[in-house]
């Protein structure tokens, strides 16, 4: 039990912490809307055992990939996206496989954006293709889960503008890590694109930890899965809509996203003011504890 004399000011001291915290998310949640865009996003089972498909193969790139493609472009989606890893590419393969993602994006105006393995670099990528197939962004997977093969990339995050928004895009494990999230907090992209392959025992508590990265730094997320969880997920953190492969095979999720403007203080300082903010607090304690004791020692008590 506290000291009755010590009670009034860490009961202050927490009412002026919940008033703060109280007007902070308040600003946040009567900010509006500016823009919305259209998203789609595509997944399977790697293994294919549900439905024996393999999306390397004719079938199973038409089935998995083409006739999602062409349904989310009827609905109305902007931009398609599938899951990380869900191609297996080795160079003397490329152009045919371009050929293929190419007839794709012109036949249905879908920008795409791709997770695939570069079997000949032995690199884990995503690719942004146009509307008018070409290739405008590449990237390779920074932070390689334990055990992971390959070669990790040097962090290199870039935006694509789609229909005057901003769009950015990782690869799975990458969202785990607040110097990629709040990175593109700070180029205020307005999307963040972000292809996923879970295994079953870390796919619910993935999700969970995604939607936070969406509050942290007020993007809408859209993640397609190669096994684990397909999603689009707005930038309050709600699951507007998902697909647990593992459940019910492939499939495709689309959803309009809202887009926000602001920055969030997460993104432009990270963790900075919550360290400051206990370090201060320490201080304060520290500096009382010596005042007290002065005190009682001039006192006599």
């Amino acid at each position: 039990m506290l000291h009755q004399s010590k009670r009034i000011p860490c009961i202050t001291a927490s009412i002026v912490l919940l008033v703060l915290i109280l007007s902070i998310d308040t600003i946040i949640w009567l900010e509006k809307p500016t823009d919305s865009l259209c998203i789609a996003a595509a997944g399977w089972v790697l293994d294919g055992r549900s439905e024996g498909l393999n999306p390397n193969e004719a079938e199973g790139f038409e089935k998995l990939f083409a006739e999602p493609a062409r349904e989310a472009a009827a609905q109305g989606a902007e931009i398609f996206t599938t899951g990380e890893m869900g191609f297996y590419i080795a160079g003397y393969e490329w152009d045919e496989w371009i050929d293929q993602f190419s007839a794709v994006a012109r036949e249905n105006n879908l920008w795409l954006v791709v997770g695939y393995f570069n079997i000949t670099l032995d690199e884990n990528r995503l690719f942004f293709m146009s509307p008018e197939g070409q290739i405008v962004h590449k990237y390779t997977k920074t932070h390689l889960t334990p055990f992971e093969p390959g070669h990790r990339g040097n962090g290199d995050l870039k935006t694509v503008e789609v229909d005057g928004l901003t769009i950015g895009a990782m690869i799975c494990q990458d969202d785990n890590f607040s110097q990629r999230t709040r990175y593109y907090g700070n180029l205020k992209a307005d999307i963040v694109l972000c292809p996923t392959q879970d295994w079953r025992t870390v796919k619910n508590a993935h999700l969970q930890a995604v939607r936070a990265r969406a509050i942290e730094c007020n993007y809408g997320i859209v993640r397609g899965a190669a096994c684990g969880i397909t999603a689009t997920i707005s930038a309050r953190g709600e699951v507007l809509s998902k697909l647990d492969h593992y459940k019910s095979g492939s499939g495709h999720v689309i959803e309009d996203i809202v887009v926000y403007k602001n920055r969030t203080f997460f993104s432009r300082f990270g963790h900075w003011p919550s360290l400051v903010g206990a370090g201060g607090c320490i201080g304060v304690c520290i500096i009382y504890r010596r005042i007290e004791k002065r005190r009682r020692w001039h006192t006599g008590v």
